[in-house]
Order: structure tokens, then sequence, then C-alpha cells
């Protein structure tokens, strides 16, 4: 089996997606479907697998992605940053203390996820309804941790260098305090 290893904007990780018959190359954008939505990723990587070791079975890569494909995928970056912006005031108006992190958009821009950072729980249902009057898609707040954050925004550390949970890290092992 043919397997292109994708990466996706946000994230160091790369996931599996069967290439079948497509010829694809390293740094080719392309279209696939994940848990989000339709998506456009970048391959990382090529490789040819006998046994797939994996619970799930390997989503196809739909297509390469054409001129549009990634001028859409451009935009709807360019927008997230003023989805970013929006949500940053309203969560003031709403008297909120979160820290927002980032959003994003699928492909067709049907889904809208944001990510933001908090100390307690918080109940963002009128935060939910001015944003779904304001940009009409499926819109998912999410609650991420310190860690999620630093490795989303980066950084650089005490050493110097990129922080490692934005170069290598793509999964976080759980931290205890005790001993």
């Amino acid at each position: 089996m043919k397997v292109a290893i994708i990466k996706f904007d946000q994230n160091n990780k790369g996931y599996w997606f069967n290439s079948g018959t497509l010829f694809l190359n390293v740094n080719d954008y392309v279209v696939v479907e994940t848990i989000k939505g339709l998506e456009v990723g970048k391959v990382t990587d090529l490789l040819e697998v006998e046994n797939p070791t994996t619970t799930e079975p390997i989503k196809p890569v739909l297509r390469i992605a054409d001129t549009t494909d990634i001028n859409t995928h451009f935009e709807n970056i360019r927008l997230a940053t003023e989805v970013v912006q929006k949500t940053k005031e309203l969560s003031k108006k709403h008297d909120l203390n979160i820290k927002v992190i980032n959003a994003s958009y699928t492909l067709n821009k049907s889904k809208l996820l944001i990510h933001f950072e908090a100390d307690t729980r918080i109940d963002f249902r009128e935060l939910l309804k001015d944003l779904n009057d304001l940009y009409k898609s499926r819109i998912e707040l999410r609650q991420i941790g310190v860690r999620d954050a630093a490795k989303i925004i980066g950084s650089i550390g005490a050493c110097g260098y990129i922080i490692c949970c934005t170069n290598y890290l793509e999964n976080f092992e759980n931290i205890t305090t005790t001993c």
C-alpha cells in the first residue's frame, strides 16, 4: 500500500493517508477527509507499507489540490486570523476569562474550529450564539491546555531554540507532579 504522510498547518503530527493510484511528490498539497471535514494538507513523506498496523482503515487522499483548493486554503487561513480577533472582542464583551489561541476553517467553510485556553470551565453559550450569527458555519469551541497552546503558538525555550513541542513532539505524554 502506498502511504502519504500528511501534515496540516497547526500541527506537527503527520497523519497516514492511502495515496492509492495518485502520483504524489513530497511537498504536494492534497485534499483529504479528516474528522473535521475536508482539509488541505502537505505531503511530507511517501512510504510503501506491506501490512499497516493501524486499528482503523487508512483514509484515502481524495485528490491533489488544484489552484482553487490552494487559494481557498490560504484565504481560510487569512479569515481565521480575523475570527481570532473577533472572538477576542466578543469574549471581552461577555466577560469571559479566556485566551483565544487560534481558529481554522475546513476547506469548504462548513466548520469553524476555535481553540482557547482558560483556567476554569467556561460557559460560552452566549459567545457561541454571537459567533454563529456572524459566521454562519458549524462552530466548535475547544478548550485546550497550556502545553497544547504552547505547541500551537510556538516560542523560544530557555535553551535558546524553538520549543520542542512545536518542533519535534507529536504527542504529549502525561506528566505527574507527585513523587
